[in-house]
C-alpha cells in the first residue's frame, strides 16, 4: 500500500504541483475542525479525493 500511495503523490506531484501545496499551521487547524466534524478526526486535507491523515510517530 506504501508503495502504491507513493506512485499516486509523485504522479499527483508531477501533472499538477503547481496547484497543489502543503497547508500552512492555520490551514491544518481550520482543516482538522472541519473534517472532524465529517467524522475523520487528524485528517488536514485531501487528494484526489483520497483523505489525507498523519500521525505523530512515537
Amino acid at each position: 500500500m506504501v508503495n502504491y500511495t507513493n506512485r499516486v503523490m509523485t504522479a499527483l506531484e508531477s501533472a499538477m504541483g503547481h496547484e497543489s501545496a502543503w497547508p500552512d499551521r492555520q490551514e491544518q487547524v481550520v482543516n482538522s475542525v472541519h473534517f472532524a466534524g465529517l467524522g475523520f478526526h487528524g485528517c488536514i486535507g485531501l487528494v484526489d479525493g483520497t483523505l489525507v491523515t498523519w500521525a505523530k510517530v512515537q
